[in-house]
């Protein structure tokens, strides 16, 4: 332990240029196993939802609505009945036969290869990579660059995510999609470049703890907790899909966004060591415990968003949220405004949090409308599968058509029924006059 901190505060305090390359290659390694991770969760979520549409199909049940995303995928008895037709009819002649496979014969062969995969292995590997290999990595990337450095290139998650998207789940993202997450990227540049590059040398462990008791930092904290409990509720009670997917991509973020834990943690294992007799602290284990349970449920919130949304719209989410989060985080803990060297970067480095927001905006703005069609056409395919269900296989063509007119017949007279008191009223009126 001694060694591996020694390490870390030599590379902090002087850095040559290979190290600067080693650093930004393990961030870029790190960048890249986050977007793989994030991609595998969706794809097991995509997986699992395809085997549910496929064993209840085998049950000649109507499937379970899919994600808006997996455009063309279901499998539901209205499509079987469509792509079936010449088999509910028989008078309505032999099916074409060409040379390529309708859409049920793809779904088939798509559902027989999904069976093959576990969602749950392909799930938990996601998250083995968020939890352990990508914190890992971090650390052994900041032997070797300091944080400032660093930071940037946590964006490129959202080039993995973008670029596997749209060949390993199958939902490219849009031109206006491109342009947000590039927004995102350049406003994490921009404060990373004119940002607070300070480190945390010749702090003390009476600092550390002194910290925590300040009026700003406890500020951040209330303000933390009633903006979860706010996004909590939209999760639960908001009507408005808008809302609801905002809170979904933004809370696991915010939650997360509180780096200070994992920081002043090892921030106390070097001072404890560079200075003779001082023992660990006893908040040291509470700072670690925290570290763990902020991001492990920041990973348990970000894994429930991608089983809703669409992987770019999660990714560039919560890396928003998340850079949002840990930058008021690091102001009012750390005082970051009164580290900064000049006057552009007291300009600058709130300049680039507005950009990184502009940027979420624009791609939640650019979702609206595909996800309103998407719960247009969710609500037509299930009335349609129930209708399919509970009349189709029980009766024949014509009962089904004889039962929809005295369903009719019934309605009409309900509402012939409902008028009556109106008419009477008038009667009464005019026979008054």
């Amino acid at each position: 332990m001694e060694y591996f901190l020694h390490d870390v505060s030599e590379a902090t305090n002087s850095m040559s240029s290979s190290d600067w390359c080693k650093g930004i290659g393990l961030s870029i390694f790190v960048s890249f196993i986050t977007g793989a991770s994030k991609l595998a969760i969706r794809k097991s979520w995509l997986i699992q939802h395809e085997q549910e549409a496929a064993a209840a199909e085998a049950e000649g049940q109507s499937s379970y609505p899919l994600l808006g995303c997996e455009q063309g995928t279901e499998i539901t008895s209205t499509a079987y009945l469509v792509s079936h037709d010449g088999m509910v009819d028989e008078s309505s002649g032999e099916l074409d036969d060409s040379d390529d496979k309708n859409c049920f014969d793809f779904m088939q062969d798509k559902k027989q290869r999904y069976f093959k995969l576990n969602p749950r292995a392909l799930r938990y590997a996601g998250m083995f990579g968020m939890t352990v290999l990508n914190p890992l990595c971090s650390v052994f990337a900041m032997n070797y660059a300091s944080p400032s450095i660093l930071a940037p290139f946590s964006g490129l998650a959202l080039v993995w995510v973008i670029l596997g998207a749209g060949v390993y789940l199958g939902e490219p993202p849009s031109k206006s999609q491109v342009a947000a997450t590039l927004l995102i990227v350049i406003g994490e540049v921009v404060v990373a470049i004119f940002g607070d590059h300070t480190n945390d040398s010749g702090v003390t462990v009476e600092e550390v703890a002194k910290s925590y008791s300040s009026p700003a930092t406890i500020s951040y904290f209330a303000c933390l907790a009633v903006y979860m409990l706010f996004l909590w509720y939209l999760v639960t009670k908001s009507n408005a899909p808008t809302w609801q997917r905002f809170a979904w991509g933004s809370c696991g973020g915010a939650i997360t966004g509180p780096q200070n834990f994992i920081k002043d943690s090892l921030t106390t294992l070097k001072a404890v060591i560079s200075t003779p007799g001082v023992k660990i602290p006893w908040f040291f284990p509470l700072l670690i415990a925290l570290a763990i349970v902020t991001s492990f449920v920041g990973l348990l919130l970000f894994t429930a968003a991608m089983k809703r949304y669409n992987a770019t719209y999660c990714a560039a989410a919560y890396v928003g949220s998340y850079v949002m989060s840990a930058s008021i985080n690091s102001i009012m803990h750390y005082d970051t405004f009164a580290s900064l060297p000049g006057t552009w970067n007291d300009i600058m480095y709130p300049v680039g949090l507005f950009i990184l927001m502009m940027g979420v905006y624009l791609l939640e703005a650019t979702g609206e409308d595909a996800i309103l069609a998407e719960d247009v056409e969710e609500e037509v395919e299930y009335i349609l599968d129930g209708i399919t269900t509970m009349i189709l296989p029980q009766v024949s063509q014509e009962e089904a058509i004889e039962q929809a007119l005295r369903d009719c017949k019934e309605v009409f007279a309900y509402v012939q029924l409902e008028a009556q008191p109106d008419d009477e009223e008038e009667a009464d009126g005019e026979r008054a006059k």
